[in-house]
């Protein structure tokens, strides 16, 4: 099986090309699960300078895990860059950050994808 380094988490880690894209197999962004970049793109994103990458890429790195842990797909492409800065789901205040970590720290025992669901949609209470 062809091995290709994740970009978010500098992980080297099997890959499964299929289609358009190369599914990246059980790094530390997906545990246990994987990812779709599109092939075309990862030049894109290495390309990145490295002010933007150490900037960006630990959000995407965190938007995968949230994702993959839901047991949702993930297949992403270098225009999705901009769609995952603005999500929701990714915490831009210190507040919000520190709310996403109190979930965390007090979450619901039991299987990933039940802890991170109720990460992503319990409402905070501090």
């Amino acid at each position: 099986m062809e091995s290709k380094r994740c970009l978010f988490c500098d992980q080297v880690v099997p890959i499964r090309p299929k289609g358009e894209y190369d599914w990246f197999l059980g790094c530390h962004c997906a545990p246990g699960s994987f990812y779709g970049l599109r092939r075309d793109d990862y030049d894109a994103f290495d390309k990145l300078s490295y002010n933007e990458k150490r900037a960006k890429f630990p959000i995407i790195s965190a938007y995968i895990r949230e994702l993959t842990d839901c047991e949702e797909t993930v297949a992403l492409s270098f225009d999705d860059l901009q769609k995952i800065e603005q999500s929701p789901r990714v915490p831009a205040t210190i507040e919000e950050k520190g709310r996403r970590l109190l979930q965390f720290c007090t979450g619901i025992p039991g299987s990933r994808a039940r802890r991170s669901s109720f990460i992503v949609c319990r409402p905070a209470t501090i």
